[in-house]
């Protein structure tokens, strides 16, 4: 019953592999490059799973397929308190940020649900909301980023709002791992109230869950982590959005044990590509794009077809 859903996961990883190493080697035997270009396919690695993990939970818990960390304001409302810590605390000094970054993550992600349920709770509500969050959150960050760069040298607003892994270090490795292994240790812990979620809160309590526990827990989590990720590589919109749904469709199940593994792995794959896309594409005449730009031009006809469809049902 399982052996399908488990061969797919190593064909996953497989390409996951093969993805990793034509980035690190293609085109180059310089040493330096390699180098650089390892710690870059790690942090990529490393980022692509952990948002994997968290829009697959975070579609789960709301059982909404048209949700992610972007959709929800996460990603700017993470950016804006970036910036708003550079400017306070004129330091960019990571931990410090990153708390920020946490804080203002999960006061985003507060607002839309609130105000989305406060609507009814439709697809429609949390997309129309997120999207006045998200304009909100960067509005103030463009604001403030123009405050902080006199103070500090850190990142141009645009890359954190866009998503770039130009800013790759080895420095931020360990903050993602840890970031990862926090998500991975709640994966066997959630996947199966996850599961009764799916089906409805009175369905959960009556196999012995508590979806309240459950769904906030999962929120936080995903916030918390999500923010992390923003902080370091800024706003990566639209593959937390198509993995989840790539994986339900390959996979064809909702079982949260497999989906957001899957997930996670293909979220990495897609972003080694658009970060590969986004050092070679323009290389010779302009350099490099940020990945966010080229991960919304592929992401958002996506989306808009994902609404369609949904919008036909």
């Amino acid at each position: 019953m399982y052996l399908d859903k488990l061969i797919f996961l190593t064909i996953l990883i497989a390409l996951l592999i093969v993805t990793s190493y034509i980035s690190i080697y293609h085109g180059t035997n310089n040493p330096l490059i390699i180098n650089y270009r390892l710690t870059r396919v790690l942090s990529v690695i490393l980022s692509g799973l952990v948002i994997g993990f968290n829009a697959s939970y975070l579609q789960s818990c709301l059982r909404n397929p048209l949700v992610d960390h972007y959709i929800l304001g996460v990603g700017s409302g993470a950016v804006f308190s970036t910036y708003l810590a550079f400017t306070i605390l004129s330091t960019n000094i990571f931990l410090l940020t990153s708390v920020f970054a946490v804080a203002g993550g999960l006061l985003a992600l507060v607002i839309t649900i609130t105000v989305s349920e406060y609507l009814g709770g439709s697809d429609y509500a949390y997309i129309l909301v997120g999207i006045g969050v998200n304009s909100l959150f960067s509005g103030l960050t463009i604001l403030f980023s123009q405050i902080a760069m006199r103070k500090l040298t850190i990142p141009h607003p645009m890359l954190m709002l866009i998503g770039s892994f130009i800013n790759a270090s080895s420095k931020n490795i360990p903050y993602l791992l840890a970031t990862l292994i926090a998500t991975i240790i709640s994966y066997p812990l959630l996947s199966k109230p996850l599961n009764t979620i799916i089906l409805g809160d009175y369905y959960s309590k009556q196999l012995g869950y508590n979806p309240r526990i459950a769904r906030f827990t999962t929120i936080v989590l995903a916030g918390t982590t999500a923010s992390i990720v923003v902080s370091i590589h800024g706003t990566i919109g639209f593959v937390g959005l198509v993995s989840p749904h790539l994986s339900r469709l390959s996979m064809k199940t909702a079982d949260q044990r497999f989906v957001a593994p899957s997930s996670a792995l293909l979220s990495s794959i897609l972003l080694l590509l658009t970060d590969t896309m986004s050092r070679t594409l323009l290389a010779k005449s302009i350099g490099e794009i940020p990945a966010g730009a080229i991960v919304s031009i592929i992401g958002a006809p996506l989306f808009i077809y994902m609404l369609i469809s949904r919008f036909r049902k």
